[in-house]
């Protein structure tokens, strides 16, 4: 490189410095050259030698705990590393490495020394040169550390809101499960004294039975969930317009109960989907047994499937109490609870969305809410067409 580049790059790095004191820097500087990837600097060796960088690029790196290395800064031609081996003998504190063939001018201690002899004012421009860096270095971790504190604020409240679900859910199961379980053990206790006989019997055990099986279908509620992560779903043609009919069919007594009647808009040559038709049947099957079970003032519950953009699109709405917008955004949470304003308690372990969605997502397809408190809500589910192999 030639000495009047030299200079011109000493100037932009040492902007104070006099013609004469760069031209004697540039003229007894070693220049050295690296390849790529080699490491010009080791984290934790004494150095003696300060760099500029006068072609090409290097990066500075730092080891953190358990190994993982964690990348500071990348230094381009007019920069410069290593200054403080000039003024104090102390490990270096980073590792710089060579990201592209690089040329360096390399001062020591020594020459630096000798440089002082010659002239003091090289001392006063590297100093002011170290001076600014350092300022610069203290700026950017004052904001790195705003930021990340910032960061640590919003995921300790992501965090304390997450264990209060947690809390709140675990709470919630508890009483889900305590209730039918004291059925089970009262009117087993009363049979196991022989007070109940004839109707009086039939209907406790009737009691039982309906209460140990809701404990069963909480228990694989749960069990399902967890199961989505580890076991993939079975990937194979679904009949929707047979699996919508069935589900319909199986809620038309809960239906009825609360004063509700389905109107199906589902073509009778609705295309099949891909998927698995057990975890299809628990996802849709939830967020029918939603619609029922939060409209306890009767109405309709309208159901319509249509393909469209090569996917199948399957809503359901509802005439029911409807999702405050503050709870929209939690409502597929796993650990998350909701029961609707009002005096009319709903019960159950909130489970079906976080279900339905999960399933969904495996399926590749999508699953979406709308919804007004007092007017009710509609969920959509959006899956891929399944398509012959040809």
């Amino acid at each position: 490189m030639t000495l009047d580049r030299r200079i011109e790059i000493l100037r932009n790095a040492f902007p104070t410095a006099g013609d004469d004191l760069l031209a004697y820097i540039a003229r007894d500087a070693r220049e050295i050259r690296v390849a790529a990837g080699d490491r010009i600097c080791e984290e934790g060796e004494v150095g003696d030698a300060f760099y500029l960088i006068m072609a090409g690029r290097v990066q500075v790196s730092k080891f953190l705990a358990m190994g993982t290395q964690h990348l500071l800064n990348e230094l381009h031609t007019g920069q410069f590393f290593g200054e403080m081996a000039l003024v104090e003998e102390a490990p270096r504190e980073a590792s710089v490495d060579a990201l592209e063939e690089t040329t360096l001018l390399a001062i020591t201690k020594q020459d630096f020394q000798e440089m002082l002899l010659a002239g003091p004012q090289v001392a006063i421009a590297i100093m002011r040169a170290m001076i600014a860096r350092l300022r610069d270095s203290d700026r950017r971790t004052i904001r790195e550390l705003g930021q990340k504190n910032d960061e640590l604020a919003q995921a300790y409240v992501a965090l304390r809101d997450a264990m209060q679900r947690r809390s709140d859910f675990l709470t919630v199961i508890a009483h889900e499960l305590r209730t039918p379980l004291t059925s089970v053990k009262g009117y087993a206790h009363f049979i196991r004294l022989g007070m109940l006989k004839g109707d009086e019997l039939a209907q406790a055990l009737n009691v039982i039975v309906n209460s140990t099986d809701s404990i069963v279908r909480l228990i694989n509620n749960i069990l399902f969930l967890q199961e989505l992560e580890l076991i993939p779903p079975t990937l194979e043609p679904v009949d929707m317009h047979q699996l919508l009919h069935s589900l319909v069919d199986a809620l038309q007594t809960r239906a009825a109960e609360n004063k509700l009647t389905f109107k199906l808009n589902i073509p009778a040559d609705l295309p099949k989907v891909r998927g698995d038709l057990d975890e299809l049947a628990q996802a849709i099957g939830g967020l029918l047994d939603n619609a029922v079970k939060f409209s306890p003032n009767g109405g309709e519950i309208v159901l319509s499937a249509e393909a469209r953009d090569a996917r199948l699109h399957v809503s359901i709405a509802d005439p029911g109490m409807g999702i405050p917008p503050d709870q929209l955004y939690h409502i597929f949470d796993r650990y998350q609870h909701l029961e609707p304003g009002g005096e009319q308690l709903f019960g159950g372990a909130g489970l079906g969305l976080p279900i339905a969605k999960q399933v969904v997502e495996q399926h590749n397809g999508t699953l979406s809410v709308v919804s007004r408190v007092g007017e009710g809500s509609t969920f959509t589910v959006t899956l891929p067409l399944y398509k012959e192999k040809t």
